[in-house]
């Protein structure tokens, strides 16, 4: 089957645990649109954290916040948010829970944190608040850090109409509306570009992707993917570490 689109998750993943992307990746990505073949970026991170690696890689094709908002060529092919009023219901339930550290929300008027981020790039356009009151606004995502995973859970079940997704090794919990995922995008940017999804191979590491590993033509989990990614492949290539994902690509496909 033609590999016509790339699918790349960021962290972990094309990124290196510096959380930077090697001159030797973005030039394997060079060389796959010079022989036709598109670059999509899927991350959970929110847009104005994957500003700096969009800036770098310049993807045909971008998923963030899981799934929530997507873009093809520059237009918005998918925008789920929960209402203003479950929103503002899901940070108060959130914020009931004895174990939670932390919170972040992604919408469309900014990215919102609980603490002071260091001067890093990618969380320069944070805002700070302690969320203790309603907002008014419709979040693609609220991401908690919770100390039990119970809680994650409990709040979970307040809410139906949402999804919940872990983060291996994290105390993170991803809270998005339901259906809002990696795959659900991917299905949208297909239909868009007229690339069906037996001619993308996606690439990622952890339990968010593992639907887009399973629903793209060619399926490869990094060495340093969760082992039931490993399992769900077609095939696994080193590490992030090592530039996995691109030496793959240089491998098979250039």
């Amino acid at each position: 089957m033609p590999v016509d689109m790339l699918v790349f998750d960021l962290d972990g993943t094309l990124l290196r645990n510096d959380k930077t992307v090697s001159d030797y990746t973005v030039a394997v990505l060079r060389r796959c649109r010079e022989k036709g073949i598109l670059v999509a970026l899927a991350t959970a991170r929110s847009h104005w954290v994957a500003q700096r690696i969009v800036d770098i890689v310049q993807p045909d094709a971008l998923i963030v916040n899981g799934g929530a908002l997507a873009f093809a060529k520059g237009e918005r092919v998918v925008d789920r948010r929960f209402s203003a009023e479950t929103t503002d219901a899901l940070l108060a339930a959130i914020g009931k829970c004895p174990s939670l550290e932390h919170i972040t929300m992604g919408t469309e008027e900014g990215y919102f944190v609980t603490w002071e981020y260091a001067k890093h790039a990618d969380h320069a356009k944070a805002i700070k608040t302690d969320f203790s009151k309603p907002l008014g606004m419709r979040a693609y995502k609220i991401t908690p850090s919770f100390m039990d995973e119970k809680d994650a859970h409990r709040v979970a079940a307040l809410f139906p109409e949402c999804d919940m997704t872990g983060f291996t090794g994290e105390k993170w919990y991803r809270f998005s509306p339901k259906g809002a995922d990696k795959l659900a995008a991917l299905r949208a940017i297909s239909g868009k570009l007229s690339i069906p999804l037996d001619n993308m191979a996606a690439f990622g590491d952890d339990w968010n992707d593992l639907d887009m590993i399973r629903g793209c033509g060619t399926g490869i989990a990094m060495g340093n993917a969760i082992d039931v990614l490993k399992r769900a492949a077609d095939q696994v290539c080193l590490s992030n570490e090592e530039d996995g994902a691109a030496r793959w690509i240089e491998a098979h496909l250039l």
